[in-house]
């Protein structure tokens, strides 16, 4: 349903962790507004507001420029033909991973029942929802353009602040996504080491236990899901710590 909306009607996605856009996107946007270029954003319902699924960077362009009200395609997620109304081209990697977090939030499916729809792989979906998991401050700097995508994922496997490490290093040296993948791999190793050095007084079965728990964080993470492990032991027991976001 094509309609227009007063923007006041219209919120950000509950899902979208990233809204600070270049400034040089957003000005050009507002340019072509001004000038008399219609955008339309794709919205859902939300109680008597009307939430962005798709035009995140559109929807600030347009409360900077002089229009009060913005042309809109109401959607139910749970009807196949959204994909149908989806430029995949015009979207960044995080307005991407936030809508397919919002489809399948909506109606219920799996990754790789999402993927079998777009006829995409499922690590390709799980791939871009993982990225969602970075810090905003990487986050941010993806949509700007300052590393690409494939830098992005390089820092997957690592957290805290070897991930911020990590980042900086490729920002500062302007590594390739080769070397930033090598670069990752080195902290990756580093830590492992480490891991040893910390645990080789476990006993066999304790050993066994945290290397089972490890691989289950593996596949865990794979599917886009935030978990954090902090591990401690005492002269009676090892305690292992779980965390996982909401």
């Amino acid at each position: 349903m094509n309609i227009k909306l007063p923007l006041e009607k219209i919120s950000s996605n509950e899902f979208q962790p990233c809204i600070n856009f270049s400034s040089d996107t957003i000005e050009e946007l507002v340019f072509n507004i001004n000038s008399g270029k219609s955008y339309t954003l794709i919205v859902k319902r939300n109680k008597d507001m009307y939430e962005v699924v798709v035009g995140e960077k559109t929807l600030q362009a347009l409360k900077k420029s002089n229009v009060t009200h913005a042309n809109v395609i109401v959607t139910d997620l749970k009807d196949d033909n959204i994909f149908k109304l989806v430029n995949f081209s015009d979207l960044t990697t995080i307005e991407e991973a936030v809508f397919y977090l919002n489809v399948m939030k909506e109606s219920g499916c799996t990754q790789e029942e999402l993927a079998d729809t777009l006829s995409k792989s499922q690590s390709t979906i799980a791939n871009k929802i993982r990225i969602l998991n970075l810090p905003q401050e990487i986050q941010d700097a993806l949509t700007q353009k300052v590393i690409s995508e494939r830098h992005a994922r390089s820092l997957l496997p690592l957290e805290g602040k070897l991930q911020f490490k990590a980042y900086n290093e490729i920002v500062s040296k302007g590594l390739n996504v080769r070397k930033s993948e090598e670069y990752v791999n080195s902290l990756i190793n580093k830590k492992i080491q480490s891991k040893k050095y910390l645990t080789k007084g476990f006993t066999r079965n304790a050993q066994i236990a945290l290397n089972s728990v490890n691989q289950c964080l593996d596949m865990i993470k794979q599917l886009g899901v935030e978990v954090k492990q902090d591990v401690d032991e005492n002269d009676e027991e090892v305690v292992i710590t779980l965390t996982i976001s909401k």
